[in-house]
């Protein structure tokens, strides 16, 4: 039996405050990692979630004075494609979360398909996120690799 795999999947992302350690009227950006699936077979899913190594990793801080309300938006793709064939992608609130530190504890979820609010962030203080997702792909869908973009948009 021949087993027949989509190679890795990753997607790539552009910072909205523009570029990958980024800074824009005061709000740096950093991506520490990009969201990869890796190999999947075709005719099943995969699922990375915001605690995997292979969910995307997003740190970022603003450096004008005192207190700021900070507002985060993901423009997320429908689909990873190869130009020939389409994988769609589903983001939810179980697979994206947020933590003022580096840990897998303490983490917040929330809904990357809405703007995200943080009142009153306090200047340099550093803000995770991670983003995973979910993928299902189908017996005839053709090997290859397939990618996406997404945007992150940090603004106060």
């Amino acid at each position: 039996m021949k087993k027949i795999i989509l190679k890795s999947i990753i997607l790539l992302f552009i910072l909205t405050v523009f570029g990958s350690n980024t800074n824009a009227q005061g709000v740096y950006i950093t991506k520490l990692n990009d969201l990869e699936f890796g190999e999947v077979f075709i005719g099943y899913s995969s699922d990375v979630q915001d605690i995997d190594i292979n969910a995307a990793k997003f740190s970022f801080y603003h450096t004008k004075k005192f207190y700021k309300n900070v507002y985060i938006q993901f423009v997320l793709p429908a689909t990873l494609d190869n130009g020939a064939s389409q994988i769609p992608i589903l983001f939810d609130q179980s697979h994206t979360s947020a933590s003022y530190s580096d840990q897998e504890t303490g983490r917040t979820n929330f809904d990357p398909r809405n703007t995200v609010y943080i009142p009153n962030l306090r200047f340099r203080k550093t803000v995770y996120l991670w983003l995973g997702g979910s993928i299902s792909t189908t017996p005839i869908m053709q090997y290859g690799t397939y990618s996406g973009t997404i945007i992150l948009n940090v603004f106060y």
